[in-house]
Order: structure tokens, then C-alpha cells, then sequence
């Protein structure tokens, strides 16, 4: 009976952690190391001008998933804002950030960790791109 029960105390360990990880911001958690890039789209205005990217990164460790807009500092004139947006089939949000850019600096928006089960992952993200006297965004569907 003792493995058994080690055994459902690890598996109630591993799940607790899992849970812990979920909704944190992936660099705080230590999920940055083994992170990996599914993809990634380059950004550019209407003069076609790179002003930045948006990628979807997974890490195996962490068994999460989570969005990162980039805004360059190159582009700072020109963009206001940065949101970073994952969310499931269902439609369900499951995080959104927004960035004001500062002054000079590149800046980018982190969506909190996203756990899912294996063999499934979120299946809408995006970043979008505020620009300056803009009424509407560029969005970026990855």
C-alpha cells in the first residue's frame, strides 16, 4: 500500500503544481529556460516599416503556453500601445495585457502562463499595435 500512496502524493504534488503555475507570468515561474517559440510574426505599419512581433511560446517543463508583443524602441514614435491576448476555442479570454510604450525603449506585453492538456493548446492569440492617431489597431493573429 506504501507505493501506491506515494505515488497519488506525487501525482497530487505534480497537479498542485501545475495549478501554480497557471496564470503567473512565465519569466517569474522560471519558465523562460526551455521555452520555445511555435511562431512568430514580424509586425509592420502600412509604409511598411518593421515596428515589431508577436510569438507564441510554449515550455514543456511547465506544460503552459503565452503571447509576447514586441514593440522596438525604433518604433516608438509611432506606436502608443501594446496588447498581448491568448484565449481557448471556447472564446473564454484567458489573458490580455497592455503596454503604454515608454519613451525610447523597446517594450513589450507578456500574457500570463496558460496551462493546458497534453495535445492541446490554445487555439486563438494575438498582439495588437496601438499607433499614434490610429482609431483602430493593427491586430496580428498568430
Amino acid at each position: 500500500m506504501y507505493p501506491i500512496t506515494s505515488r497519488i502524493k506525487a501525482i497530487k504534488r505534480r497537479e498542485m503544481a501545475t495549478k501554480f503555475k497557471t496564470s503567473f507570468h512565465p519569466v517569474t515561474q522560471g519558465c523562460m529556460q526551455d521555452s520555445h517559440i511555435i511562431e512568430l510574426q514580424s509586425v509592420f505599419t502600412a509604409q511598411n516599416e518593421l515596428i515589431g512581433g508577436v510569438s507564441f511560446l510554449h515550455s514543456a517543463i511547465c506544460k503552459t503556453y503565452w503571447i509576447s508583443t514586441l514593440a522596438y524602441a525604433s518604433a516608438q514614435q509611432q506606436v502608443a500601445a501594446i496588447d498581448a491576448v491568448i484565449s481557448f476555442q471556447n472564446g473564454r479570454v484567458e489573458d490580455v495585457k497592455r503596454i503604454v510604450l515608454a519613451d525610447g525603449r523597446q517594450t513589450s506585453a507578456i500574457t500570463d502562463m496558460v496551462f493546458t492538456l497534453p495535445n492541446v493548446r490554445p487555439t486563438n492569440w494575438a498582439g495588437a499595435f496601438f499607433l499614434k492617431g490610429q482609431t483602430q489597431p493593427i491586430t496580428i493573429p498568430v
